[in-house]
């Protein structure tokens, strides 16, 4: 990240809230061009947010 950057930490989006996933686990995403830079997080989204996800759609 430059100077003054932060990275960011994303969430799942469900029954139209932000929230992170069940098991809480994350995983990174990388700048392709400097893979040993962190660019952010996302949650890794369990069976159990799957379901909740389509029983709040």
């Amino acid at each position: 990240m430059g100077k003054g950057e932060t990275m960011q930490a994303f969430k799942n989006l469900i029954a139209g809230e932000w929230v992170n996933a069940a098991g809480g686990e994350t995983f990174e995403n990388r700048n392709p061009a400097k893979t040993d830079e962190v660019i952010g997080t996302f949650p890794s989204a369990t069976a159990e947010d799957v379901k909740k996800a389509i029983a709040a759609a």
